[in-house]
């Protein structure tokens, strides 16, 4: 994903599970997936530039934590 400054994101197509509500069955369906590696530094652009707003940043670790801090100083 060219938005990631440390190019810790790969998007990608997947089959995955669907659940229709009112429907007992379970379909799958091609969708794309953002797949986070360890790279990342928590910048938060990422969530920003998803058109669609599934991203969010929480819980990060502590190497994110002070990259962000480094980055901000």
């Amino acid at each position: 994903m060219d938005v990631c400054p440390v190019e810790a994101i790969e998007l990608t197509e997947e089959l995955v599970p669907v659940v229709t509500f009112g429907v007992a069955t379970v379909i799958s369906a091609m969708k794309k997936v953002a797949k986070v590696g360890d790279g990342c530094i928590g910048c938060g652009s990422c969530a920003s530039y998803c058109p669609s707003g599934a991203m969010s940043l929480k819980h990060f670790r502590d190497r994110q934590l002070y990259a962000q801090l480094d980055y901000a100083l």
